[in-house]
């Protein structure tokens, strides 16, 4: 149910509808044929301020009626009638652009919308703005004791028609459609013969598979009997087959090991990562291939490839800024020179 609301100036018995704080004139809400709407009715109790119509007024009267007409014949019927048992007034407060406002609101649902009336009333015509609608209070003894008339009210017709739309075949493909089919991918089903039996095509490709056939990717029909055109499957094609190559060469293989020591003579070789140790200062690569590696085969391979300690790491630009040749020695240098010119820089 589509809810609409609308605000009503009910100074007088023909209400005026108006904007959310009753500064301007606004157009009554509009209407569609076969939609159920549930009309949110706020009034005013004058054209001079957002002041609520006073509920106090409202809240005791019993019973009320909702009637749509376009004319004031009493000899036709209504074109739309609300749901009267669902009628009911209250107050509502709502935040609108920062400003709260406190509204006397009537509830008024309308269920049926698509009655022969209002069919007939808009035929094949768009829209009609002439509905009128009148709300009415009724007290116990079924006396008329409120009455609020809103006219200029829109109903909106709905497109209608006989059926679907008969579809025009395309003689050809624009690129869009081209661009979508070769997206979409295709499937294939091989055959050993160029067989119209669906018995004989199977998929994934076979070993001795001489045939295929192919259909765009998401066609859900399966093929069991008749044709395979039917099923969206392509004509036979045979697989494109030559002569038999060359033998080719043997592969080669290539071998690598790795072998620490804990001195350039091989002293406690190992090839065996996890016996790996601190003192296995030395390492070396044979890639000739071996049935069984030894020291022996590694001679002359071997690379330190850890250091013993900073001393002895001669320094390259020895004289030149220096006068130690290991970085430790250097080290030591630069030590004495910052304890100077800390002692330079407190006498300043």
């Amino acid at each position: 149910m589509q809810t609409i609301t609308l605000y009503v100036n009910a100074e007088s018995t023909l209400g005026v509808v108006r904007d959310y704080a009753n500064a301007r004139n606004a157009s009554a809400p509009t209407l569609t044929r076969g939609v159920s709407a549930c009309l949110k009715m706020r009034i005013f109790a004058s054209g001079e301020n957002a002041d609520p119509y006073p509920l106090n007024e409202l809240v005791n009267i019993p019973a009320w009626q909702w009637v749509m007409d376009d004319d004031f014949d009493s000899g036709s019927n209504y074109i739309l009638v609300a749901d009267h048992a669902g009628i009911n007034v209250q107050s509502v407060t709502e935040i609108i652009n920062e400003t709260e406002y406190t509204f006397t609101e009537f509830t008024i649902p309308l269920s049926e919308m698509n009655t022969a009336e209002l069919n007939t009333l808009l035929g094949k015509q768009e829209q009609v703005a002439t509905l009128n609608g009148e709300l009415v209070g009724l007290d116990e003894s079924g006396s008329e004791v409120f009455v609020l008339q809103v006219k200029g009210f829109t109903v909106r017709n709905r497109i209608s028609s006989t059926g679907n739309p008969t579809e025009i075949a395309a003689e050809y493909l624009n690129e869009a459609q081209v661009r979508a089919l070769c997206s979409a991918g295709f499937e294939l089903i091989f055959s050993e013969t160029a067989s119209e039996t669906a018995a004989d095509w199977h998929s994934p490709q076979g070993e001795n598979d001489k045939f295929f056939r192919l259909r765009l990717k998401g066609d859900s029909r399966i093929w069991q009997s008749g044709n395979a055109a039917d099923y969206g499957w392509s004509d036979c094609f045979g697989l494109l087959t030559g002569a038999q190559g060359e033998p080719g060469t043997d592969g080669k293989t290539f071998y690598a090991y790795t072998a620490f020591a804990t001195a350039a003579d091989g002293t406690d070789f190992i090839t065996d990562g996890t016996e790996w140790t601190a003192d296995h200062k030395f390492i070396a690569f044979l890639t000739s291939e071996k049935a069984e590696v030894t020291a022996e085969d590694f001679a002359g391979l071997w690379v330190k490839f850890i250091i013993d300690s900073a001393a002895n790491i001669a320094v390259a630009d020895e004289g030149n800024y220096f006068s130690g040749t290991t970085v430790e020695s250097v080290f030591q240098e630069i030590g004495s020179m910052l304890v100077g010119l800390e002692d330079l820089l407190k006498e300043i």
